[in-house]
């Protein structure tokens, strides 16, 4: 049996996770200690993870989530996915389930169930289910496009968030994602929102929806929704084909964060996030949990698990050679904190860009730049950023 409260300690400091909630606070060292003591004063019952005498020197002693591509297979096939369509085998139940109770048991946080579109795994009722029982704050990540059957098993599973993608307005949306789509999706948020569960929806930005903004919030908005993300489109999968035709360029990055400037003071109840959001006068989107520091978090804060079992740093970069070991045969614990085989995700020097290491907004108001992106386009500028456009 796993306690609701988990005490994760780091080198420096550690955490205190709910795992019923997903709340997380971080202390620095001295307070750390002084919370765990308290708890024990107070008679808490708690799970404590030490740091690990091997610990890592550039990741933390775990990640703080992991995305699990639970399967390649999906319902639809949008021209922008960013996953790649592989033959890849699946793990069963009882693979899933071992590898849950390991990284729960070295103070992993959050496992975020995906794909492909994992609700079209006969037994994603039993997937959630066991990371739950393992303590692990369960998010999903789906396109939300079910039969009535398959919504009402979906809505009703113990989801801590629900992440759902939805590319713009019906006529934008079904042009990229397939006729239908949208009024599936739709059906899907509003029996999410009526249930008052927590969901969240993702757009990918670009040129295609970056006018129709306004209208998805008002439309998201009226259906109970409070949070729209705005992610720029990755060449990576299915969008490596048309990437440089499709993707927004600085200019126009610029005046969509402009325009999500506009729409957050006019939908003052309504979080609205996006990348490179250097205009802003807030510096961390409510949309991400504050505990998630203003960077590429992939191989040092966080990891992606492939259907198969294979580990990796970033659920969007896949390439040769980013598999540092496969969870089915290998133990989670001697791969997170093997720095030498993480390769790039674990290179100072060249995991981010010179222009953002030297960028004042970098991990303040701006993430910087994307491994799958300048590992593409091998620019030594950032394609994306507009910060000396006037």
């Amino acid at each position: 049996m796993v306690e609701q409260v988990l005490f994760r300690q780091e080198a420096e400091g550690g955490y205190r996770f709910d795992r019923e909630t997903g709340k997380v606070f971080f202390f620095e060292t001295e307070q750390f200690a002084d919370e765990v003591m308290a708890a024990r004063q107070k008679k808490e019952n708690f799970d404590f993870v030490p740091l690990p005498s091997n610990a890592s020197r550039i990741a933390l002693s775990a990640p703080l989530a992991i995305w699990h591509e639970t399967t390649h297979s999906c319902n639809l096939n949008c021209k922008n996915c960013g996953r790649a369509r592989t033959e890849e085998s699946e793990m069963n139940l009882e693979e899933i389930e071992g590898i849950y109770k390991e990284i729960a048991s070295n103070g992993v946080f959050e496992v975020r169930v995906t794909g492909g579109e994992a609700c079209v795994r006969h037994d994603i009722e039993h997937i959630v289910n066991s990371a739950k029982i393992q303590g692990l704050y369960v998010s999903l990540t789906s396109n939300g496009v079910y039969s009535d059957e398959l919504r009402e098993r979906i809505v009703a599973l113990p989801v801590g968030l629900f992440i759902i993608s939805l590319d713009g307005t019906q006529e934008i949306n079904d042009s990229i994602r397939g006729q239908g789509t949208y009024e599936s999706t739709m059906k899907t948020i509003k029996s999410l929102t009526q249930r008052r569960r927590n969901v969240r929806v993702n757009a990918i930005l670009m040129k295609k929806n970056k006018d129709c903004i306004e209208e998805l919030v008002e439309t998201l908005e009226k259906a109970g929704v409070s949070a729209l993300t705005l992610t720029p489109l990755r060449p990576a999968g299915e969008a490596v084909k048309e990437f440089y035709e499709s993707k927004l360029t600085p200019e126009q990055y610029k005046a969509v964060v402009m325009k999500v400037n506009e729409l957050r003071e006019k939908h003052k109840g309504f979080s609205l996030a996006t990348n490179y959001d250097i205009l802003s006068e807030t510096t961390h989107a409510s949309n991400v949990p504050s505990h998630w520091s203003k960077m590429c978090i992939a191989g040092i804060e966080a990891a992606c698990i492939s259907p198969s079992g294979n580990l990796r740093a970033c659920i969007l970069y896949a390439g040769e050679g980013t598999t540092v070991g496969n969870l089915k045969h290998q133990r989670f614990k001697e791969l997170w904190h093997n720095d030498d085989i993480w390769g790039i995700f674990r290179d100072p020097d060249r995991r981010v860009l010179q222009q953002c290491r030297e960028c004042p907004n970098y991990t303040v108001k701006c993430p910087g730049s994307c491994l799958a992106m300048t590992e593409f386009s091998k620019s030594p500028e950032e394609i994306y950023c507009f910060k000396d456009i006037n």
